[in-house]
C-alpha cells in the first residue's frame, strides 16, 4: 500500500528565534507559552515552522490591547534560555521584524519586545550561564 503522507519540511540552520502571538496569520509554531507560562512543544524544532531558519514560538493570547501577564513572560525567559543554550548565535525577535513577511504587529502593541530585548542582552546571558553551571553540578553529584 502506497500513502500520500508528506514528509515535514526539515528547518534550516537556526538564525532566530521569533515570537508571535494568536491573533498572528502564520499558524505553524514549534512553542507555545500558555497564559501561566506554561511552555508546550508543538513540533519537532528539526521541522520547517514560519521561517526555514528560525524557531517559531507561539505567545497564547493577543497582545495588540493589553501586555502578557507576568507568569507568561517568565514561563517566556525560561524557554528562551533553554533554545539560546542549543542555538548560541540565534537573534530573539518579534515576527513584525521580518522583513518581506507579512505586514503584521505580531506579537503584538502592547507585547514588551524591548523590555525582552534589554533582559536578552543582560538577564539572558547570566540565567544560561547559571543553567549550564546547574546542570554540570547536577551530572556531577551523580558520579
Amino acid at each position: 500500500m502506497t500513502t500520500n503522507a508528506r514528509k515535514p519540511r526539515e528547518r534550516g540552520p537556526v538564525k532566530f528565534i521569533l515570537l508571535h502571538h494568536d491573533g498572528c496569520p502564520r499558524r505553524e509554531f514549534h512553542y507555545a507559552v500558555l497564559h501561566d507560562g506554561a511552555v508546550t512543544s508543538v513540533r519537532a524544532e528539526t521541522e520547517f515552522a514560519q521561517h526555514p531558519s528560525a524557531i517559531a514560538v507561539v505567545i497564547q493570547g493577543s497582545f495588540d490591547d493589553e501586555p502578557p501577564p507576568n507568569q507568561q513572560i517568565d514561563g517566556l525567559k525560561r524557554l528562551l534560555v533553554q533554545l539560546v543554550r542549543r542555538y548560541p548565535a540565534a537573534t530573539i525577535g518579534a515576527h513584525r521584524q521580518v522583513r518581506g513577511d507579512i505586514e503584521t504587529t505580531c506579537p503584538g502593541r502592547k507585547f514588551p519586545m524591548r523590555d525582552l530585548a534589554r533582559w536578552s542582552e543582560t538577564g539572558l546571558p547570566k540565567a544560561r550561564d547559571e543553567a549550564i553551571e546547574r546542570s554540570v553540578e547536577e551530572q556531577y553529584s551523580k558520579i
